[in-house]
């Protein structure tokens, strides 16, 4: 019977996280990335430091990886000069992106909710698996390409 107890304790306590993941959580949780929906939009940008370094680390993999194609290493002088500023003026967007540091955030529907791990996402909540794809426009065009969204963080 005290198994049971314990076992019973276990289940409230695990539905006392979920539910307050559900609701509200700390932005300063290292393993948590929050993005959050840009102003009437469906795309999200990151939130919190965690969503930040993420999305940064996004952004040099992708270009790492572009640096090795064939056709970059095809492309002329200047062309490839004008690609490394596109990465490095995405990186300094990215970087004057307002984030939350501290405090307790309301989950909302214009809030989503990761965990990561590896350096890999994990919906935490429906509304955060539903709009997964939506936090790499950003992330993944050029801030040309992208003029508006920036624009709506006041970025440019």
């Amino acid at each position: 019977m005290n198994i049971e107890k314990q076992l019973e304790n276990l289940k409230n306590i695990r539905s006392n996280i979920e539910k307050d993941i559900e609701e509200n959580i700390e932005s300063n949780n290292p393993i948590i990335a929050l993005f959050k929906r840009i102003p009437e939009e469906i795309h999200y940008y990151p939130y919190n430091k965690t969503a930040l370094n993420y999305s940064l680390d996004i952004i040099n993999n992708n270009y790492k990886k572009a640096k090795e194609k064939i056709e970059f290493k095809a492309l002329e002088e200047n062309d490839k000069n004008n690609l490394l500023l596109e990465f490095n003026k995405l990186n300094d967007y990215f970087r004057k992106i307002k984030i939350k540091n501290k405090g307790k955030i309301n989950i909302d529907n214009n809030i989503l909710v990761f965990q990561v791990s590896n350096n890999k996402l994990k919906p935490l909540n429906k509304n955060s698996k539903l709009n997964f794809f939506n936090i790499y426009e950003l992330m993944s065009n050029t801030p040309n390409m992208n003029k508006n969204l920036w624009k709506k963080l006041n970025i440019d």
